[in-house]
C-alpha cells in the first residue's frame, strides 16, 4: 500500500494505522458476554430478550450480514451459561409479525444486535424492517447492542430517540477527532490526495461511509473505514 505514496502520505498512513482497531471473530463471544452483562445490570426487571438483527431495507434477504452471524451467539445455552443467571433468557425472533401482534410485556425487551454501529442508519432502518414504532412494538422497548460503536452513530441514534445503546468499544473519526490545527488540515489534504487516486470511489464513501473516518477491522472491514484500507484492489490491505 505504501509503495505508491509520497513520504508525507506514508508517514500519515503509518500513524493512522497505529491507531487501527482489530477485533477478531474469535473475540466476539467474550466481548458480547461483557456487553450483555451490562444490559442486564441496567435492566433489572427484564427477564426475556427478543433478539433481532440490525438490517437495512436493502439487506433483508442477505445471509452474509454481520448481524445475522451475531444471532448465532444468542442461540443455545452458551451465552446464558456465561452470564450465570438462570432467570435471563434470549430468544432469536423467527416471526417478527407474530411478535408485533403479541406485543412486549413489562419484563421483556427487544434487542437489536450488530457487531458494529457506524453511521447509525442501519439501526434506524431496522425499525421499519422489524415493524418497530407500530402499536405492538415501540422504540422505547428497544435496546441496541453492538461490540463496537462509532461516536457519530451513537449520537445519531440518541437524537432519533433510541433509549438504550450498549457497546464494548467506542471509536471516533480517525483524523477529524484526533488532530487539531495545521496537522489536522494537512492530514485531511493528504487523505483527499490519496483518495483522488482510488478508482471508482463514490462521494458517499469518501473518508469512509458517511465520512465516519473509521480505523477498524472486524470479522469483515466496515465501509465506514477509510476506503484506502479496503476499496483499492491493487494496494488495499483488506477486502470486503
Amino acid at each position: 500500500m505504501l509503495e505508491s505514496m509520497s513520504e508525507d502520505e506514508q508517514n500519515m498512513m503509518l500513524e493512522l494505522t497505529d491507531n487501527f482497531l482489530h477485533i477478531k471473530q474469535c473475540e466476539y463471544f467474550t466481548i458480547l458476554s461483557e456487553v450483555v452483562r451490562r444490559v442486564i445490570a441496567n435492566n433489572p426487571s427484564v427477564t426475556q430478550y427478543f433478539v433481532l438483527p440490525a438490517l437495512a431495507k436493502d439487506d433483508v434477504e442477505r445471509l452474509d450480514k454481520s448481524s445475522i452471524h451475531m444471532l448465532y451467539l444468542f442461540k443455545g445455552e452458551e451465552l446464558e451459561d456465561a452470564i450465570d443467571n438462570s432467570d435471563i433468557h434470549f430468544q432469536v425472533v423467527k416471526d417478527k409479525n407474530k411478535l408485533s401482534a403479541r406485543g412486549i410485556r413489562d419484563n421483556e425487551k427487544i434487542l437489536i444486535v450488530d457487531d458494529f454501529i457506524g453511521s447509525g442508519k442501519t439501526i434506524e432502518e431496522s425499525f421499519e424492517v422489524h415493524n418497530i414504532k407500530d402499536e405492538g412494538l415501540k422504540i422505547e422497548d428497544v435496546i441496541v447492542l453492538s461490540l463496537v460503536a462509532h461516536e457519530k452513530g451513537v449520537l445519531y441514534l440518541k437524537d432519533i430517540g433510541v433509549p438504550q445503546i450498549f457497546y464494548n468499544k467506542l471509536i471516533n473519526r480517525g483524523i477529524s477527532d484526533n488532530y487539531i490545527g495545521k496537522k489536522k488540515s494537512e492530514y485531511v489534504r493528504l487523505m483527499n490526495q490519496i483518495e483522488s487516486r482510488i478508482p471508482k470511489l463514490d462521494e458517499e464513501n469518501r473518508f469512509g461511509y458517511c465520512q465516519c473516518e473509521a480505523l477498524l477491522h472486524m470479522h469483515r472491514i466496515p465501509n465506514n473505514t477509510f476506503p484506502i484500507y479496503w476499496l483499492h484492489n491493487n494496494i488495499s490491505p483488506y477486502k470486503r
